[in-house]
């Protein structure tokens, strides 16, 4: 069992490499001369332009009142099955929510809405039911059907809500995101360098054929694991890391939709070159810090929904969180959000769904927030005595008593 997770990562490795170099020589040989397409882009399509100005202080945040309407607490049941470690990514159907972890995840773990433990739906092993490598999952929205992608075998599993296996679909396309939308299957790869496609972006019917493929991996520099798909109300958006933009992707066209302008700590193509050259080499933290302390490198990760776009970057090792009125063109920018509704820590999001964004909260630290810091707040006067006294009796109900491990906290943030 030893030797086959060794070669399993040894293989991960050397193909993480071989994506750089190849990227990296695509990069060397013109790139994607980003600043001129996306002016050319702007002028031509309606494309949103966000400046992201901001003083990059450490301070206190909008207050998420601002845009949430309200939050659902939803405590996932630990039992023998289902103790969790961190949480990836979670879908929501009807009565039912399926959560997967973040690294080298297990399972697919089923729970009622209210977070009750069902059953897990596939499992890492080599049986005809299980997965050999999972990189992620998504929901038929029509019947509740859950879709699991096994990068291992390069194929999709289809299985109903009650466990069953419907049918499994080869696609020879080694994906890292997925999603599913009226009737198609969008597979997505930072570095597609063997496989059905060469495409990093891979579209299919049910039965596995080809419908449509975008951008060779020529014409994007380079992307990591932090690129990928978000499924909003109405569109699949595609973005990568390192060049600010987002697509709106369809099987009819590849729409330009978002430019992200960083201005001065916008990275040049001649340090993303030598920032790359680093990553192959030898990836020695000491060259690579010039570049983290006087760039940002793209935006991380993008959630939108009718209203509102919420983006992360890092801006000298602090991650920042971007929220962009739609209606407004109004943004901020801060380090965490203040919470002024319930008083967490961090806004975590993992997942999307329509309008409402989903998080994952720590159930020991929501615990020390009943017992501890909302308390003490109360006594100092910094939060109104009926106030805190509402929000302590709604985290208590849904924290389980006396145990000494709690899976981790779901809140579905419905926005205005």
């Amino acid at each position: 069992m030893r030797e086959k997770n060794y070669l399993f990562y040894e293989k991960q490795k050397m193909r993480y490499k071989y994506c750089l170099i190849v990227n990296l020589a695509f990069f060397l040989l013109g790139g994607c001369g980003e600043s001129k397409e996306n002016k050319q882009a702007c002028e031509n399509r309606k494309v949103t332009y966000i400046q992201v100005k901001s003083d990059w202080k450490i301070k206190d945040g909008v207050k998420i009142s601002t845009f949430v309407k309200n939050a659902t607490f939803v405590p996932l049941e630990l039992t023998n099955e289902s103790l969790l470690r961190e949480i990836g990514k979670v879908e929501r159907h009807g009565d039912y929510i399926y959560v997967i972890e973040s690294f080298r995840p297990k399972a697919i773990y089923q729970f009622t809405s209210a977070g009750k433990y069902i059953r897990k739906i596939a499992c890492l092993g080599q049986g005809p039911e299980d997965f050999t490598e999972l990189s992620d999952i998504c929901v038929n929205e029509e019947n509740g059907h859950i879709y699991v992608y096994d990068n291992g075998r390069t194929l999709i599993m289809e299985f109903t809500p009650e466990g069953k296996l419907v049918k499994t679909i080869h696609t020879g396309y080694y994906a890292e995101s997925f999603q599913y939308k009226d009737g198609l299957f969008y597979m997505y790869s930072y570095s597609p360098v063997y496989g059905s496609s060469l495409y990093k972006i891979y579209i299919t019917d049910q039965e596995g054929k080809k419908v449509k493929e975008y951008i060779p991996s020529k014409k994007i520099s380079i992307g990591f694991e932090t690129s990928g798909y978000t499924k909003t109300s109405q569109d699949i958006l595609c973005h990568e890391s390192m060049n600010d933009t987002v697509y709106s992707v369809s099987k009819d066209q590849l729409q330009l939709k978002y430019i992200f302008d960083f201005g001065e700590f916008t990275m040049p193509e001649e340090a993303k070159r030598e920032y790359i050259h680093i990553l192959i080499e030898d990836r020695n933290w000491e060259k690579r810090k010039p570049f983290l302390e006087n760039y940002i490198l793209g935006v991380r990760e993008v959630w939108e929904t009718d209203n509102w776009i919420l983006f992360s970057c890092v801006k000298k090792y602090v991650t920042f969180y971007g929220l962009y009125n739609k209606k407004t063109s109004h943004l901020e920018m801060q380090p965490a959000f203040s919470d002024d509704m319930y008083y967490l820590y961090q806004m975590n999001v993992v997942s999307q769904q329509g309008n409402c964004f989903i998080a994952v909260a720590d159930a020991n630290a929501l615990s020390y927030r009943v017992n501890e810091d909302i308390p003490q707040r109360m006594k100092k006067g910094k939060i109104d005595s009926q106030k805190g006294k509402k929000i302590m009796k709604r985290i208590q109900q849904i924290l389980p008593e006396g145990e000494e491990e709690i899976n981790p906290v779901l809140i579905f943030y419905e926005l205005k």
